[in-house]
């Protein structure tokens, strides 16, 4: 129930922010990378393929260098149905993602982009400005709002991992003009950590989920090492870049960007 109300609170949350920044900005909705078409829908389904890598790629590493093994294939919870549980879950957590994205990316990146402008005389460098920007924003918020998890914390681990994250994210949103994508990487990034690949060593206490596979680690280090961090922020940039690369044939922004002019008439 505490996974379902924090669900309907973000979801909340995201619409209102939303409404906000369209009345703030005069930006319609489409200039969040919010729509209804096949090209959303697709990046979406890649999205989530890609969040299953950015999960899975890095666990395989570390199990084929010898820093865990799989010890359970196609794990139940014993005792007790936790379908309610999953449900539960599975709707905070897209929730938080929408909400995510819809402020650390969306807004947020468009809103320093727009500052930036009036200080800064080139589009490209001003847009790289907003991403480090928002991405640095999102690694702290992670250790004051979220506060932490797993074996992570209250750390300068967790920051650094969340701002590379970001960093992903954001990549992504502005190669393909919407939130679609980054909500599928994040979400199933987020997912796989806990209903498919669940690592020992990584799990909250008391954690009881099903899941695909079941790692027991043999080797501390490497499982909250900042290489880990790297293979996964590696996977999901990688990731992202061949796949507007192959779909569009070219990497350029996508998202849409006013004028330092129109910025100036509306105020």
């Amino acid at each position: 129930m505490d996974q379902f109300a924090v669900g309907v609170i973000m979801l909340l949350a995201a619409g209102t922010v939303l409404a906000v920044a369209t009345r703030l900005d005069h930006r319609p909705l489409s200039a969040y990378g919010i729509a209804r078409s096949r090209r959303w829908a697709t990046d979406l389904g890649v999205g989530l393929a890609g969040g299953v890598l950015m999960s899975g790629v890095p666990i395989a590493v570390g199990v084929a260098l010898g820093y865990g093994a799989v010890t359970t294939v196609f794990a139940g919870v014993a005792g007790g149905s936790t379908g309610l549980a999953v449900v539960a879950i599975v709707f905070g957590q897209v929730s938080n993602v929408l909400y995510e994205e819809v402020l650390f990316r969306s807004v947020m990146i468009q809103n320093f982009a727009d500052g930036l402008s009036a200080r800064l005389d080139a589009r490209q460098l001003e847009l790289a400005g907003a991403i480090g920007m928002s991405s640095v924003v999102f690694g702290f918020s992670h250790v004051i709002f979220a506060g932490g998890g797993g074996t992570e914390g209250r750390s300068i681990q967790l920051i650094f991992s969340a701002t590379l994250f970001g960093l992903a994210w954001a990549t992504a949103y502005v190669l393909t003009g919407h939130i679609a994508f980054p909500v599928g990487i994040h979400l199933a990034y987020n997912l796989s950590n806990g209903f498919l690949f669940q690592v020992s060593s990584q799990l909250s206490a008391g954690t009881s989920f099903p899941a695909l596979l079941r790692i027991g680690v043999t080797s501390g280090g490497f499982w909250n090492s900042t290489l880990l961090t790297a293979l996964r922020f590696g996977v999901a940039l990688s990731f992202t870049v061949g796949w507007v690369y192959f779909r569009d044939g070219n990497l350029r922004v996508a998202i849409e960007r006013r004028t330092l002019d129109s910025i100036g008439s509306e105020r």
